[in-house]
């Protein structure tokens, strides 16, 4: 190790944050209302928000709300964005200049839906508000995307122009949410987009359901150019009615779909993954142990590690034949390690989303449960059962690889015991790759045009990689 580098590492102050507890659920919401959390992410400050969906037991009305909490699941905040129209959010995601940006449908005044986007800053302060329709149609908006230029790609569904039913629809605005094209795909069949992915060449990957001319659906993945222009399309090969409710880009450029399928010997939907490359080669796909007498599903998953993968959705638990929010750790091979159930055993209890803690081992999961006949909002927080904490060499763990400083505003310093070379990417924490930090030598690297918010460095080095969470505090 070089002298420079051992100067680096003494003044080297690691962040510290206080003890977090291993598992707690919080309950949230109004008793006299059903609450679902749809969505959660973590904030710079370590705080998370969850955004979520609520409808009066009485009226119907449906409002979106943001909640925001600590760590350890205490509420700090709760909003309710005013009623413009009867209003639902399917995605929330952190934004490039870390801002929150909701995706949902509004009811027009012709009482069809309409594609709805709304950006906030963390406390749920409106920047800007803007819905998307045809005149007499019904839009959704449900997929959240970014460029590096932090536009704006928005998937859902639209009217079918040809056909019965919807198409899978596409908008891209700019960052004030002025629309700059939109494309629908589809003409004979029913069909809408759960998810969309921006590559890192700029081309788009929009994943969702698709209706089979035999009535059943189908996954179906849409590959177009960065106009939206269709390149490719792939049905999924599940056999059995199967669905779309979410994807992820790995941190190898490959994308995973987690949802559901039936099977040969049920027609309740068990969980299902299927992972591809970019150009629609299936590298596998599986449908997970499910049980036959209930509807078990895959909604959302994170990468932790990499190639290590954890899922949250909702299945059977065979130790209290209750439906609850199920947690199953999978690897790179697909091959399911473990699984875990949460909830109480007399509800049912769903997990719609989940996030890494990226400050502590641990992962927050949101969803509902059922409490007193009343859906609730619902909130888990666990350690991340048995992860590694750290992928090695022979040579060096993940612990000897040091960013420094962190937060960092002006320069980067990535600190690693060899000479061996390496590479580096940087990942917000949506997933988005980001361009290449400006490198000043081999081991200094300029970060003024990243925006304050956390970041991953992907450290590529002598055939792993090591992933590396940063802030970034202008």
């Amino acid at each position: 190790m070089s002298i420079n580098k051992f100067i680096l590492l003494s003044f080297f102050i690691p962040l510290t944050l206080p003890a977090q507890n291993t598992y707690y659920e919080t309950i949230f919401g109004d008793t006299t209302d059903n609450c679902t959390g749809v969505s959660i992410e973590q904030l710079v400050s370590g705080n998370f928000v969850v955004a979520a969906n609520s409808s009066n037991i009485i009226t119907g009305s449906n409002v979106i709300q943001l909640y925001k909490f600590d760590k350890n699941g205490t509420e700090l905040m709760h909003i309710t964005f005013p009623l413009i129209n009867n209003e639902r959010v399917f995605k929330m995601k952190g934004t490039p200049d870390g801002h929150l940006l909701f995706a949902g449908i509004a009811t027009d005044s012709t009482g069809n839906g309409d594609g709805l986007l709304m950006k906030t800053d963390t406390s749920g302060n409106i920047i800007w508000r803007s819905v998307y329709g045809r005149p007499l149609t019904e839009e959704s908006l449900q997929g959240i995307g970014f460029t590096s230029q932090g536009e704006i790609l928005s998937s859902g569904y639209t009217k079918n122009q040809t056909g019965s039913g919807h198409s899978l629809y596409l908008i891209k605005t700019d960052t004030a949410g002025g629309m700059l094209w939109d494309q629908q795909y589809d003409s004979a069949f029913n069909s809408y987009s759960d998810a969309v992915i921006v590559l890192i060449n700029g081309d788009i990957i929009i994943s969702g359901d698709r209706q089979r001319t035999s009535g059943n659906y189908t996954n179906a993945i849409i590959h177009t150019d960065s106009a939206g222009n269709l390149s490719w399309e792939l049905d999924l090969p599940n056999a059995y009615n199967n669905g779309c409710k979410n994807d992820y880009f790995t941190s190898n450029g490959d994308v995973i779909i987690v949802g559901e399928s039936a099977t040969a010997t049920s027609f309740s939907f068990d969980p299902s993954i299927t992972r591809l490359d970019t150009s629609g080669n299936i590298k596998w796909n599986y449908i997970y142990n499910g049980s036959p007498n209930s509807t078990d599903a895959a909604f959302d998953m994170i990468e932790p590690l990499p190639e290590n993968y954890l899922v949250t959705g909702y299945a059977l638990n065979p130790a209290n034949n209750s439906a609850d929010v199920m947690l199953m750790r999978i690897d790179s091979s697909g091959t399911e390690i473990s699984r875990t159930y949460f909830g109480d055993s007399m509800s049912v209890d769903i997990g719609l989303a989940i996030t890494k803690n990226q400050f502590a081992s641990g992962c927050y999961i949101t969803g509902t449960t059922v409490r007193n006949q009343v859906n609730r909002g619902y909130l888990i927080y666990t350690d991340l059962l048995g992860i590694p904490a750290a992928i090695s060499d022979n040579h060096f763990n993940n612990n000897d690889i040091v960013l420094y400083p962190n937060p960092a505003d002006d320069l980067l310093y990535v600190i690693i015991p060899t000479l061996e070379k390496y590479s580096i990417s940087i990942f917000d924490i949506t997933g988005n790759r980001m361009l290449l930090p400006d490198a000043l030598s081999q081991n200094i690297f300029s970060i003024k045009k990243l925006a304050s918010g956390i970041y991953f460095a992907n450290i590529e080095l002598a055939g792993k990689i090591f992933r590396k969470p940063f802030i970034v505090l202008h």
